[in-house]
């Protein structure tokens, strides 16, 4: 059974280069070339069977994407490491403070806390009667957990202070802007599926680019990300055609409304959403919802004249 799952996916795989490798034949008139859509390496048919392409997730497959388009194993994997990791710690951030707040869902995991001076090792869960902690003492300090126990009931007996406070932390770390270059990853590999290597590679997507390979460094302003506020279930993503106020392609992921340039007069829409932001405090968006892609179409690449692309310095 794992041979027929390996050829399935295999198929799927080369299904993809087929797709990829064809639209730029179309557009480019250049045969027998893939083209990562992240760092624009070339990759022959061969690079499916050597492992040099990998299949990735849209959005991340922690967050329920599906695979979608295929890009190099190089890019897969730092994403996989830094920016897809931030998207999923953010989520676990935001469904801990649903359930701890809102009382919504059940989380649970590792953390600790400190009560007065001491800390320790907890396990948690919490759900909708609040939070239960239970410190196990295969993760703890012995002397310190019977330092605490002692306290405590000297404290219920009156003999000391009762503690003024009890700090509660988890082991979820994130950098923002990992998250958010994350965000921008999902939306722009969605892009590249529903409409090709035409938009993708625009040189109004430069900057995009630019910033998905350097997801340390805040190249886009904060204007290409709106935080959508949005009741706590789950919504599937959006690909929009936004109008207003400015045109953009607009991608709505987990709780962020992504804007991509598209291809038009309006070569920079970030100024204008952040002058509309300024202006009204809170910017409204308008717009039509797009298909979301469910495989490679690449429209565009297709629709065009056959070697209408624009010559590139990209090598197969």
């Amino acid at each position: 059974m794992a041979s027929v799952g390996r050829r399935k996916r295999l198929r799927a795989k080369y299904g993809m280069w087929e797709r990829g490798a064809a639209a730029w034949e179309h557009l480019t008139g250049q045969a027998g070339g893939y083209f990562c859509p992240i760092c624009q390496g070339g990759y022959r048919r061969g690079a499916v069977d050597a492992g040099l392409l990998t299949v990735d997730h849209v959005p991340p497959a922690s967050l329920g994407g599906k695979e979608l388009v295929l890009t190099c194993k190089e890019c897969n994997n730092t994403a996989g490491h830094t920016v897809d990791a931030a998207v999923r710690a953010r989520e676990d951030l935001f469904a801990l403070g649903r359930a701890l707040f809102q009382r919504e869902g059940t989380v649970s995991g590792r953390g600790a806390i400190t009560i007065g001076d001491t800390r320790l090792n907890i396990d948690f869960a919490i759900g909708p009667d609040g939070p239960t902690f239970v410190v196990p003492r295969e993760i703890n300090d012995p002397a310190k957990i019977e330092a605490q126990e002692a306290y405590l009931r000297d404290s219920s007996a009156g003999k000391v202070p009762s503690p003024r406070s009890l700090t509660f932390s988890t082991g979820i770390r994130f950098r923002s802007l990992h998250a958010k270059v994350g965000d921008l990853r999902t939306a722009y590999l969605a892009a590249f599926a529903k409409y090709g290597y035409w938009y993708a590679l625009h040189p109004h997507l430069d900057a995009v680019r630019r910033q998905i390979r350097n997801p340390d460094t805040a190249i886009l302003p904060d204007s290409a990300w709106s935080l959508i506020m949005q009741p706590s279930e789950h919504r599937p993503p959006l690909l929009l055609g936004l109008h207003t106020p400015t045109e953009a392609l607009s991608v709505y992921v987990g709780r962020v409304l992504v804007h991509l340039p598209w291809l038009n007069e309006v070569e920079d829409p970030y100024p204008l959403i952040a002058a509309a932001r300024k202006r009204d405090g809170a910017t409204t968006f308008s717009g039509e919802v797009l298909d979301w892609p469910t495989v490679m179409s690449m429209s565009i690449d297709f629709q065009l004249p056959k070697g209408a692309g624009r010559a590139t310095d990209t090598d197969a």
